[in-house]
C-alpha cells in the first residue's frame, strides 16, 4: 500500500522493456495505492501507474489515481506504454487528469474491468494534448510492432464533464478492441456522445453496428456525490445491471 503526492512524474513504473521483446517482469500485484498531485505542471508524458512491455499475470487494482497535471502532453491516469501487455486493471478509480484516464500506446491482450474513469481533461490542455477519456495511441499498419494492439474492455464507468469520450491517433486505433457492458455518461451532452475514430465520429447506435459495446448503455450512473469525488453508488444505479461490483476505497492508501 502506498500514497505517493506531490511527485514531478509518475506515481508507479513497472517494466523497461520497449514493445514486445522478451521481459522478466511478469506477475506483478500493483493494488491499494493512493496516487495524486503528479507532474505538478512541469514534466510530461506520465501516469499514475505506468508499465511498458510485455507483462503476464501482472495485475492492476483497487488503486486511487487523481489529479494529474503534466506539463504539456500526456497527463495519464493509467499507461500501458509500449508493449504492455496480458496486464489486468481492475477496480481501479481516476478523475481530474490532463488527458486520458486510460491511455494505451499499443500492446496486447490487456483487460480493463470494473473500473471508473471520470472527470477527465480537467486541466487545459496544449503541445498535442488531449483530454478524452479513453485514448489509443496504435501505430498505421505496416509501420512495426506498434502497430498490433488489442485489450478488452468490460464492466466500466465513463463519466465526463465534457464530451471528450474517446481518442485514436488513426482510424483504426480501436478496431480490435473489444468493448461491453459498459456506461458512459457526459454531464454536458448527456447521452449525446461521439465515438471512434475520432478522425469521423460516430454515433453510439453505428459503434454498436460494428460490434462495440452491444450491452453497453448510455446513463447516469448515479454517483453518490461526484463533486464532492465520492464515487459510491446510488442504490438504484443502473450500473448494477452491467455487472458492475462498488469499489471498497477504505483500504486504499496506508492504514
Amino acid at each position: 500500500d502506498v500514497y505517493k503526492r506531490q511527485l514531478k512524474y509518475t506515481g508507479i513504473s513497472v517494466g523497461w522493456t520497449w514493445g514486445y521483446a522478451p521481459t522478466t517482469t511478469f506477475n506483478n500485484y500493483i493494488g491499494f495505492n493512493h496516487i495524486y498531485n503528479i507532474g505538478m505542471d512541469e514534466l510530461s508524458d506520465m501516469g499514475c501507474i505506468y508499465t511498458l512491455g510485455i507483462q503476464p499475470g501482472t495485475v492492476v487494482y483497487n488503486n486511487l489515481c487523481h489529479n494529474v497535471q503534466s506539463y504539456g502532453y500526456g497527463g495519464w491516469g493509467y499507461y500501458t506504454d509500449e508493449g504492455s501487455s496480458h496486464i489486468t486493471y481492475q477496480n481501479n478509480i481516476v478523475y481530474h487528469t490532463k488527458s486520458a484516464g486510460l491511455h494505451q500506446h499499443y500492446g496486447e491482450n490487456n483487460l480493463f474491468t470494473n473500473n471508473i474513469f471520470a472527470l477527465t481533461g480537467s486541466y487545459p490542455c496544449d503541445d498535442g494534448c488531449n483530454g478524452a477519456a479513453i485514448r489509443s495511441s496504435q501505430h498505421p499498419p505496416g509501420s512495426g510492432p506498434g502497430a498490433f494492439s488489442s485489450f478488452t474492455f468490460q464492466r466500466n464507468l465513463v463519466y465526463i464533464d465534457n464530451d471528450l469520450l474517446f481518442y485514436s491517433t488513426i482510424p483504426t486505433a480501436f478496431s480490435n478492441m473489444t468493448f461491453d457492458n459498459n456506461l458512459y455518461w457526459s454531464t454536458v451532452t448527456h447521452t449525446n456522445l461521439p465515438f471512434p475514430p475520432s478522425q469521423s465520429p460516430v454515433t453510439f447506435a453505428e459503434w454498436q453496428k460494428e460490434g462495440k459495446d452491444i450491452h453497453s448503455i448510455l446513463a447516469d450512473p448515479l454517483f453518490v456525490a461526484p463533486n464532492q469525488f465520492n464515487f459510491e453508488l446510488k442504490p438504484d444505479s443502473p450500473a448494477f445491471k452491467l455487472g458492475f461490483k462498488p469499489i471498497d476505497t477504505s483500504k486504499i492508501g496506508p492504514q
